[in-house]
């Protein structure tokens, strides 16, 4: 798959759409580089110090916040409407106790701009700003 660079105001409208009807895929990753992928279907789209933000919440107890946690990355990712019910899945099950991409045989390509092989079609890398 072939990436190209778009800026984050081109994609909106597709991403609220998306996150409204069957929700966003937020992909982290472990140090032994072992993804994970946990379904949001809210998030908050802003600008932060002249910076675009879009900010999500996870929380403590969630398998993905350790992995946040651990590598400090992640990326919001635009799944396809095709995919909606592996989505679904992803936002049912823990990844303590299923490898949501085997399962769903979904596949990592590595990110442009994530520091670790993280889901596409992403609208950008995550950074964490409570530390």
């Amino acid at each position: 798959m072939e990436k190209i660079e778009v800026g984050y105001m081109d994609c909106l409208k597709e991403t609220f759409t998306t996150m409204g009807r069957s929700g966003l895929l937020l992909v982290s990753v472990s140090q032994q580089e072992k993804p994970n992928v946990m379904t949001i279907g809210w998030g908050t789209v802003g600008i932060v110090w002249a910076k675009p933000m879009f900010i999500v919440l996870v929380r403590p107890s969630r398998f993905t916040y350790g992995l946040i946690e651990e590598t400090g990355d992640f990326t919001v990712n635009v799944p396809p409407v095709e995919i909606s019910e592996k989505v679904s899945f992803c936002g049912t099950v823990s990844g303590r106790e299923h490898d949501k991409f085997v399962e769903q045989k979904l596949t990592t390509i590595p990110a442009k701009k994530a520091n670790r092989k993280q889901r596409a079609k992403f609208l950008g890398k995550g950074k964490l700003f409570n530390k």
